[in-house]
């Protein structure tokens, strides 16, 4: 019997990161696992509580969590990240001894005086989003809002795995123009079966914004998604079940 924790992602203004250890299949017996957090981009004090201690699984159940107190500041920050380390376990094995938090920052409005000008600012319309596995082509929005004066132009860039073609280029908007504009991302449908638990992440990045006078969140604003695999395990196979947590920041509009 293996235990392990999967990797989150977690926005600051949820106060707590909620770690999940969970087992290939139910024991007779309870099951401890210690943990401990270890600081990464994310230190603690000044962006989560360090914490550590012992968690149990009770017998015949399948998981089990315990938190992390996140810091929820004023301060523009990228993305940051710390990792919860997972030792000594009884009646398991551990199947990953670390789990990576992922902490999004929830400052989407830029502090009072920031802007140089009147370009506007520029954010994906939604913050996540889910498609199922297939071979089509599917569309993320970005927008252009409080303000349209002047051109502008946003890089965005998604790097290639097998569930997803590699996707990048810029998105333009003119003088007065704050129409959404798009980025397609083209799906594939394969015989793969994900070894993570039928969910695979992906990350779309904007960059890059050519004028001084406009605004993106901390120069650089992700989207995350995830695709749903629609194969089926092998039976037989133990395999830790996947547990993503897509908490996000709101936009303050």
């Amino acid at each position: 019997v293996y235990a392990s924790a999967e990797d989150i992602l977690v926005s600051e203004r949820a106060g707590v990161a909620a770690i999940t250890v969970t087992l290939t299949q139910t024991v007779a017996s309870d099951v401890t696992v210690e943990y401990a957090t270890v600081d990464g981009e994310a230190v603690s004090t000044a962006d989560y509580v360090s914490t550590s201690g012992v968690l149990t699984i009770p017998a015949g159940t399948l998981s089990n969590s315990f938190t992390v107190p996140l810091v929820d500041d004023s301060t523009i920050e990228d993305l940051e990240t710390f990792s919860v380390a997972l030792s000594n376990p009884s009646n398991a094995y551990l199947d990953r001894i670390a789990s990576q938090v992922e902490i999004l920052d929830d400052e989407a409005v830029a502090p009072s005086g920031y802007f140089k000008g009147n370009a506007g600012e520029f954010q994906f319309s939604e913050f996540t989003l889910s498609f199922e596995e297939g071979d089509r082509q599917e569309v993320i929005w970005v927008d252009r809002f409080k303000d349209s004066a002047g051109n502008a132009t946003l890089e965005y860039s998604l790097p290639a795995t097998e569930y997803y073609e590699a996707s990048e280029g810029t998105l333009t908007w003119l003088d007065g123009d704050s129409d959404p504009k798009p980025i397609y991302i083209q799906l594939l449908d394969n015989d793969a079966i994900s070894p993570i638990g039928f969910n695979i992440r992906g990350r779309v990045t904007l960059s890059n914004l050519s004028t001084q006078h406009g605004y993106i969140p901390n120069g650089t604003r992700y989207l995350y998604f995830t695709v749903h695999d629609d194969e089926e395990s092998s039976v037989g196979t133990l395999m830790a079940s996947q547990y993503n947590v897509f908490a996000v920041e709101e936009d303050g509009t």
